[in-house]
């Protein structure tokens, strides 16, 4: 992780990148999951 010792700008636009994209990740599972669990109910 020694490339990740740049400019502190990179650095926190690495880590929202990082951020968003985790929560784009949480979003579609959770979307799949509901839609799993109401065709399941179904």
């Amino acid at each position: 992780m020694t490339s990740m010792e740049g400019s502190p700008n990179r650095k926190a636009r690495s880590l929202t990148v990082n951020i968003a994209g985790s929560e784009f990740i949480m979003l579609f599972a959770f979307a799949r999951w509901s839609s799993n669990s109401a065709s399941f109910e179904s």
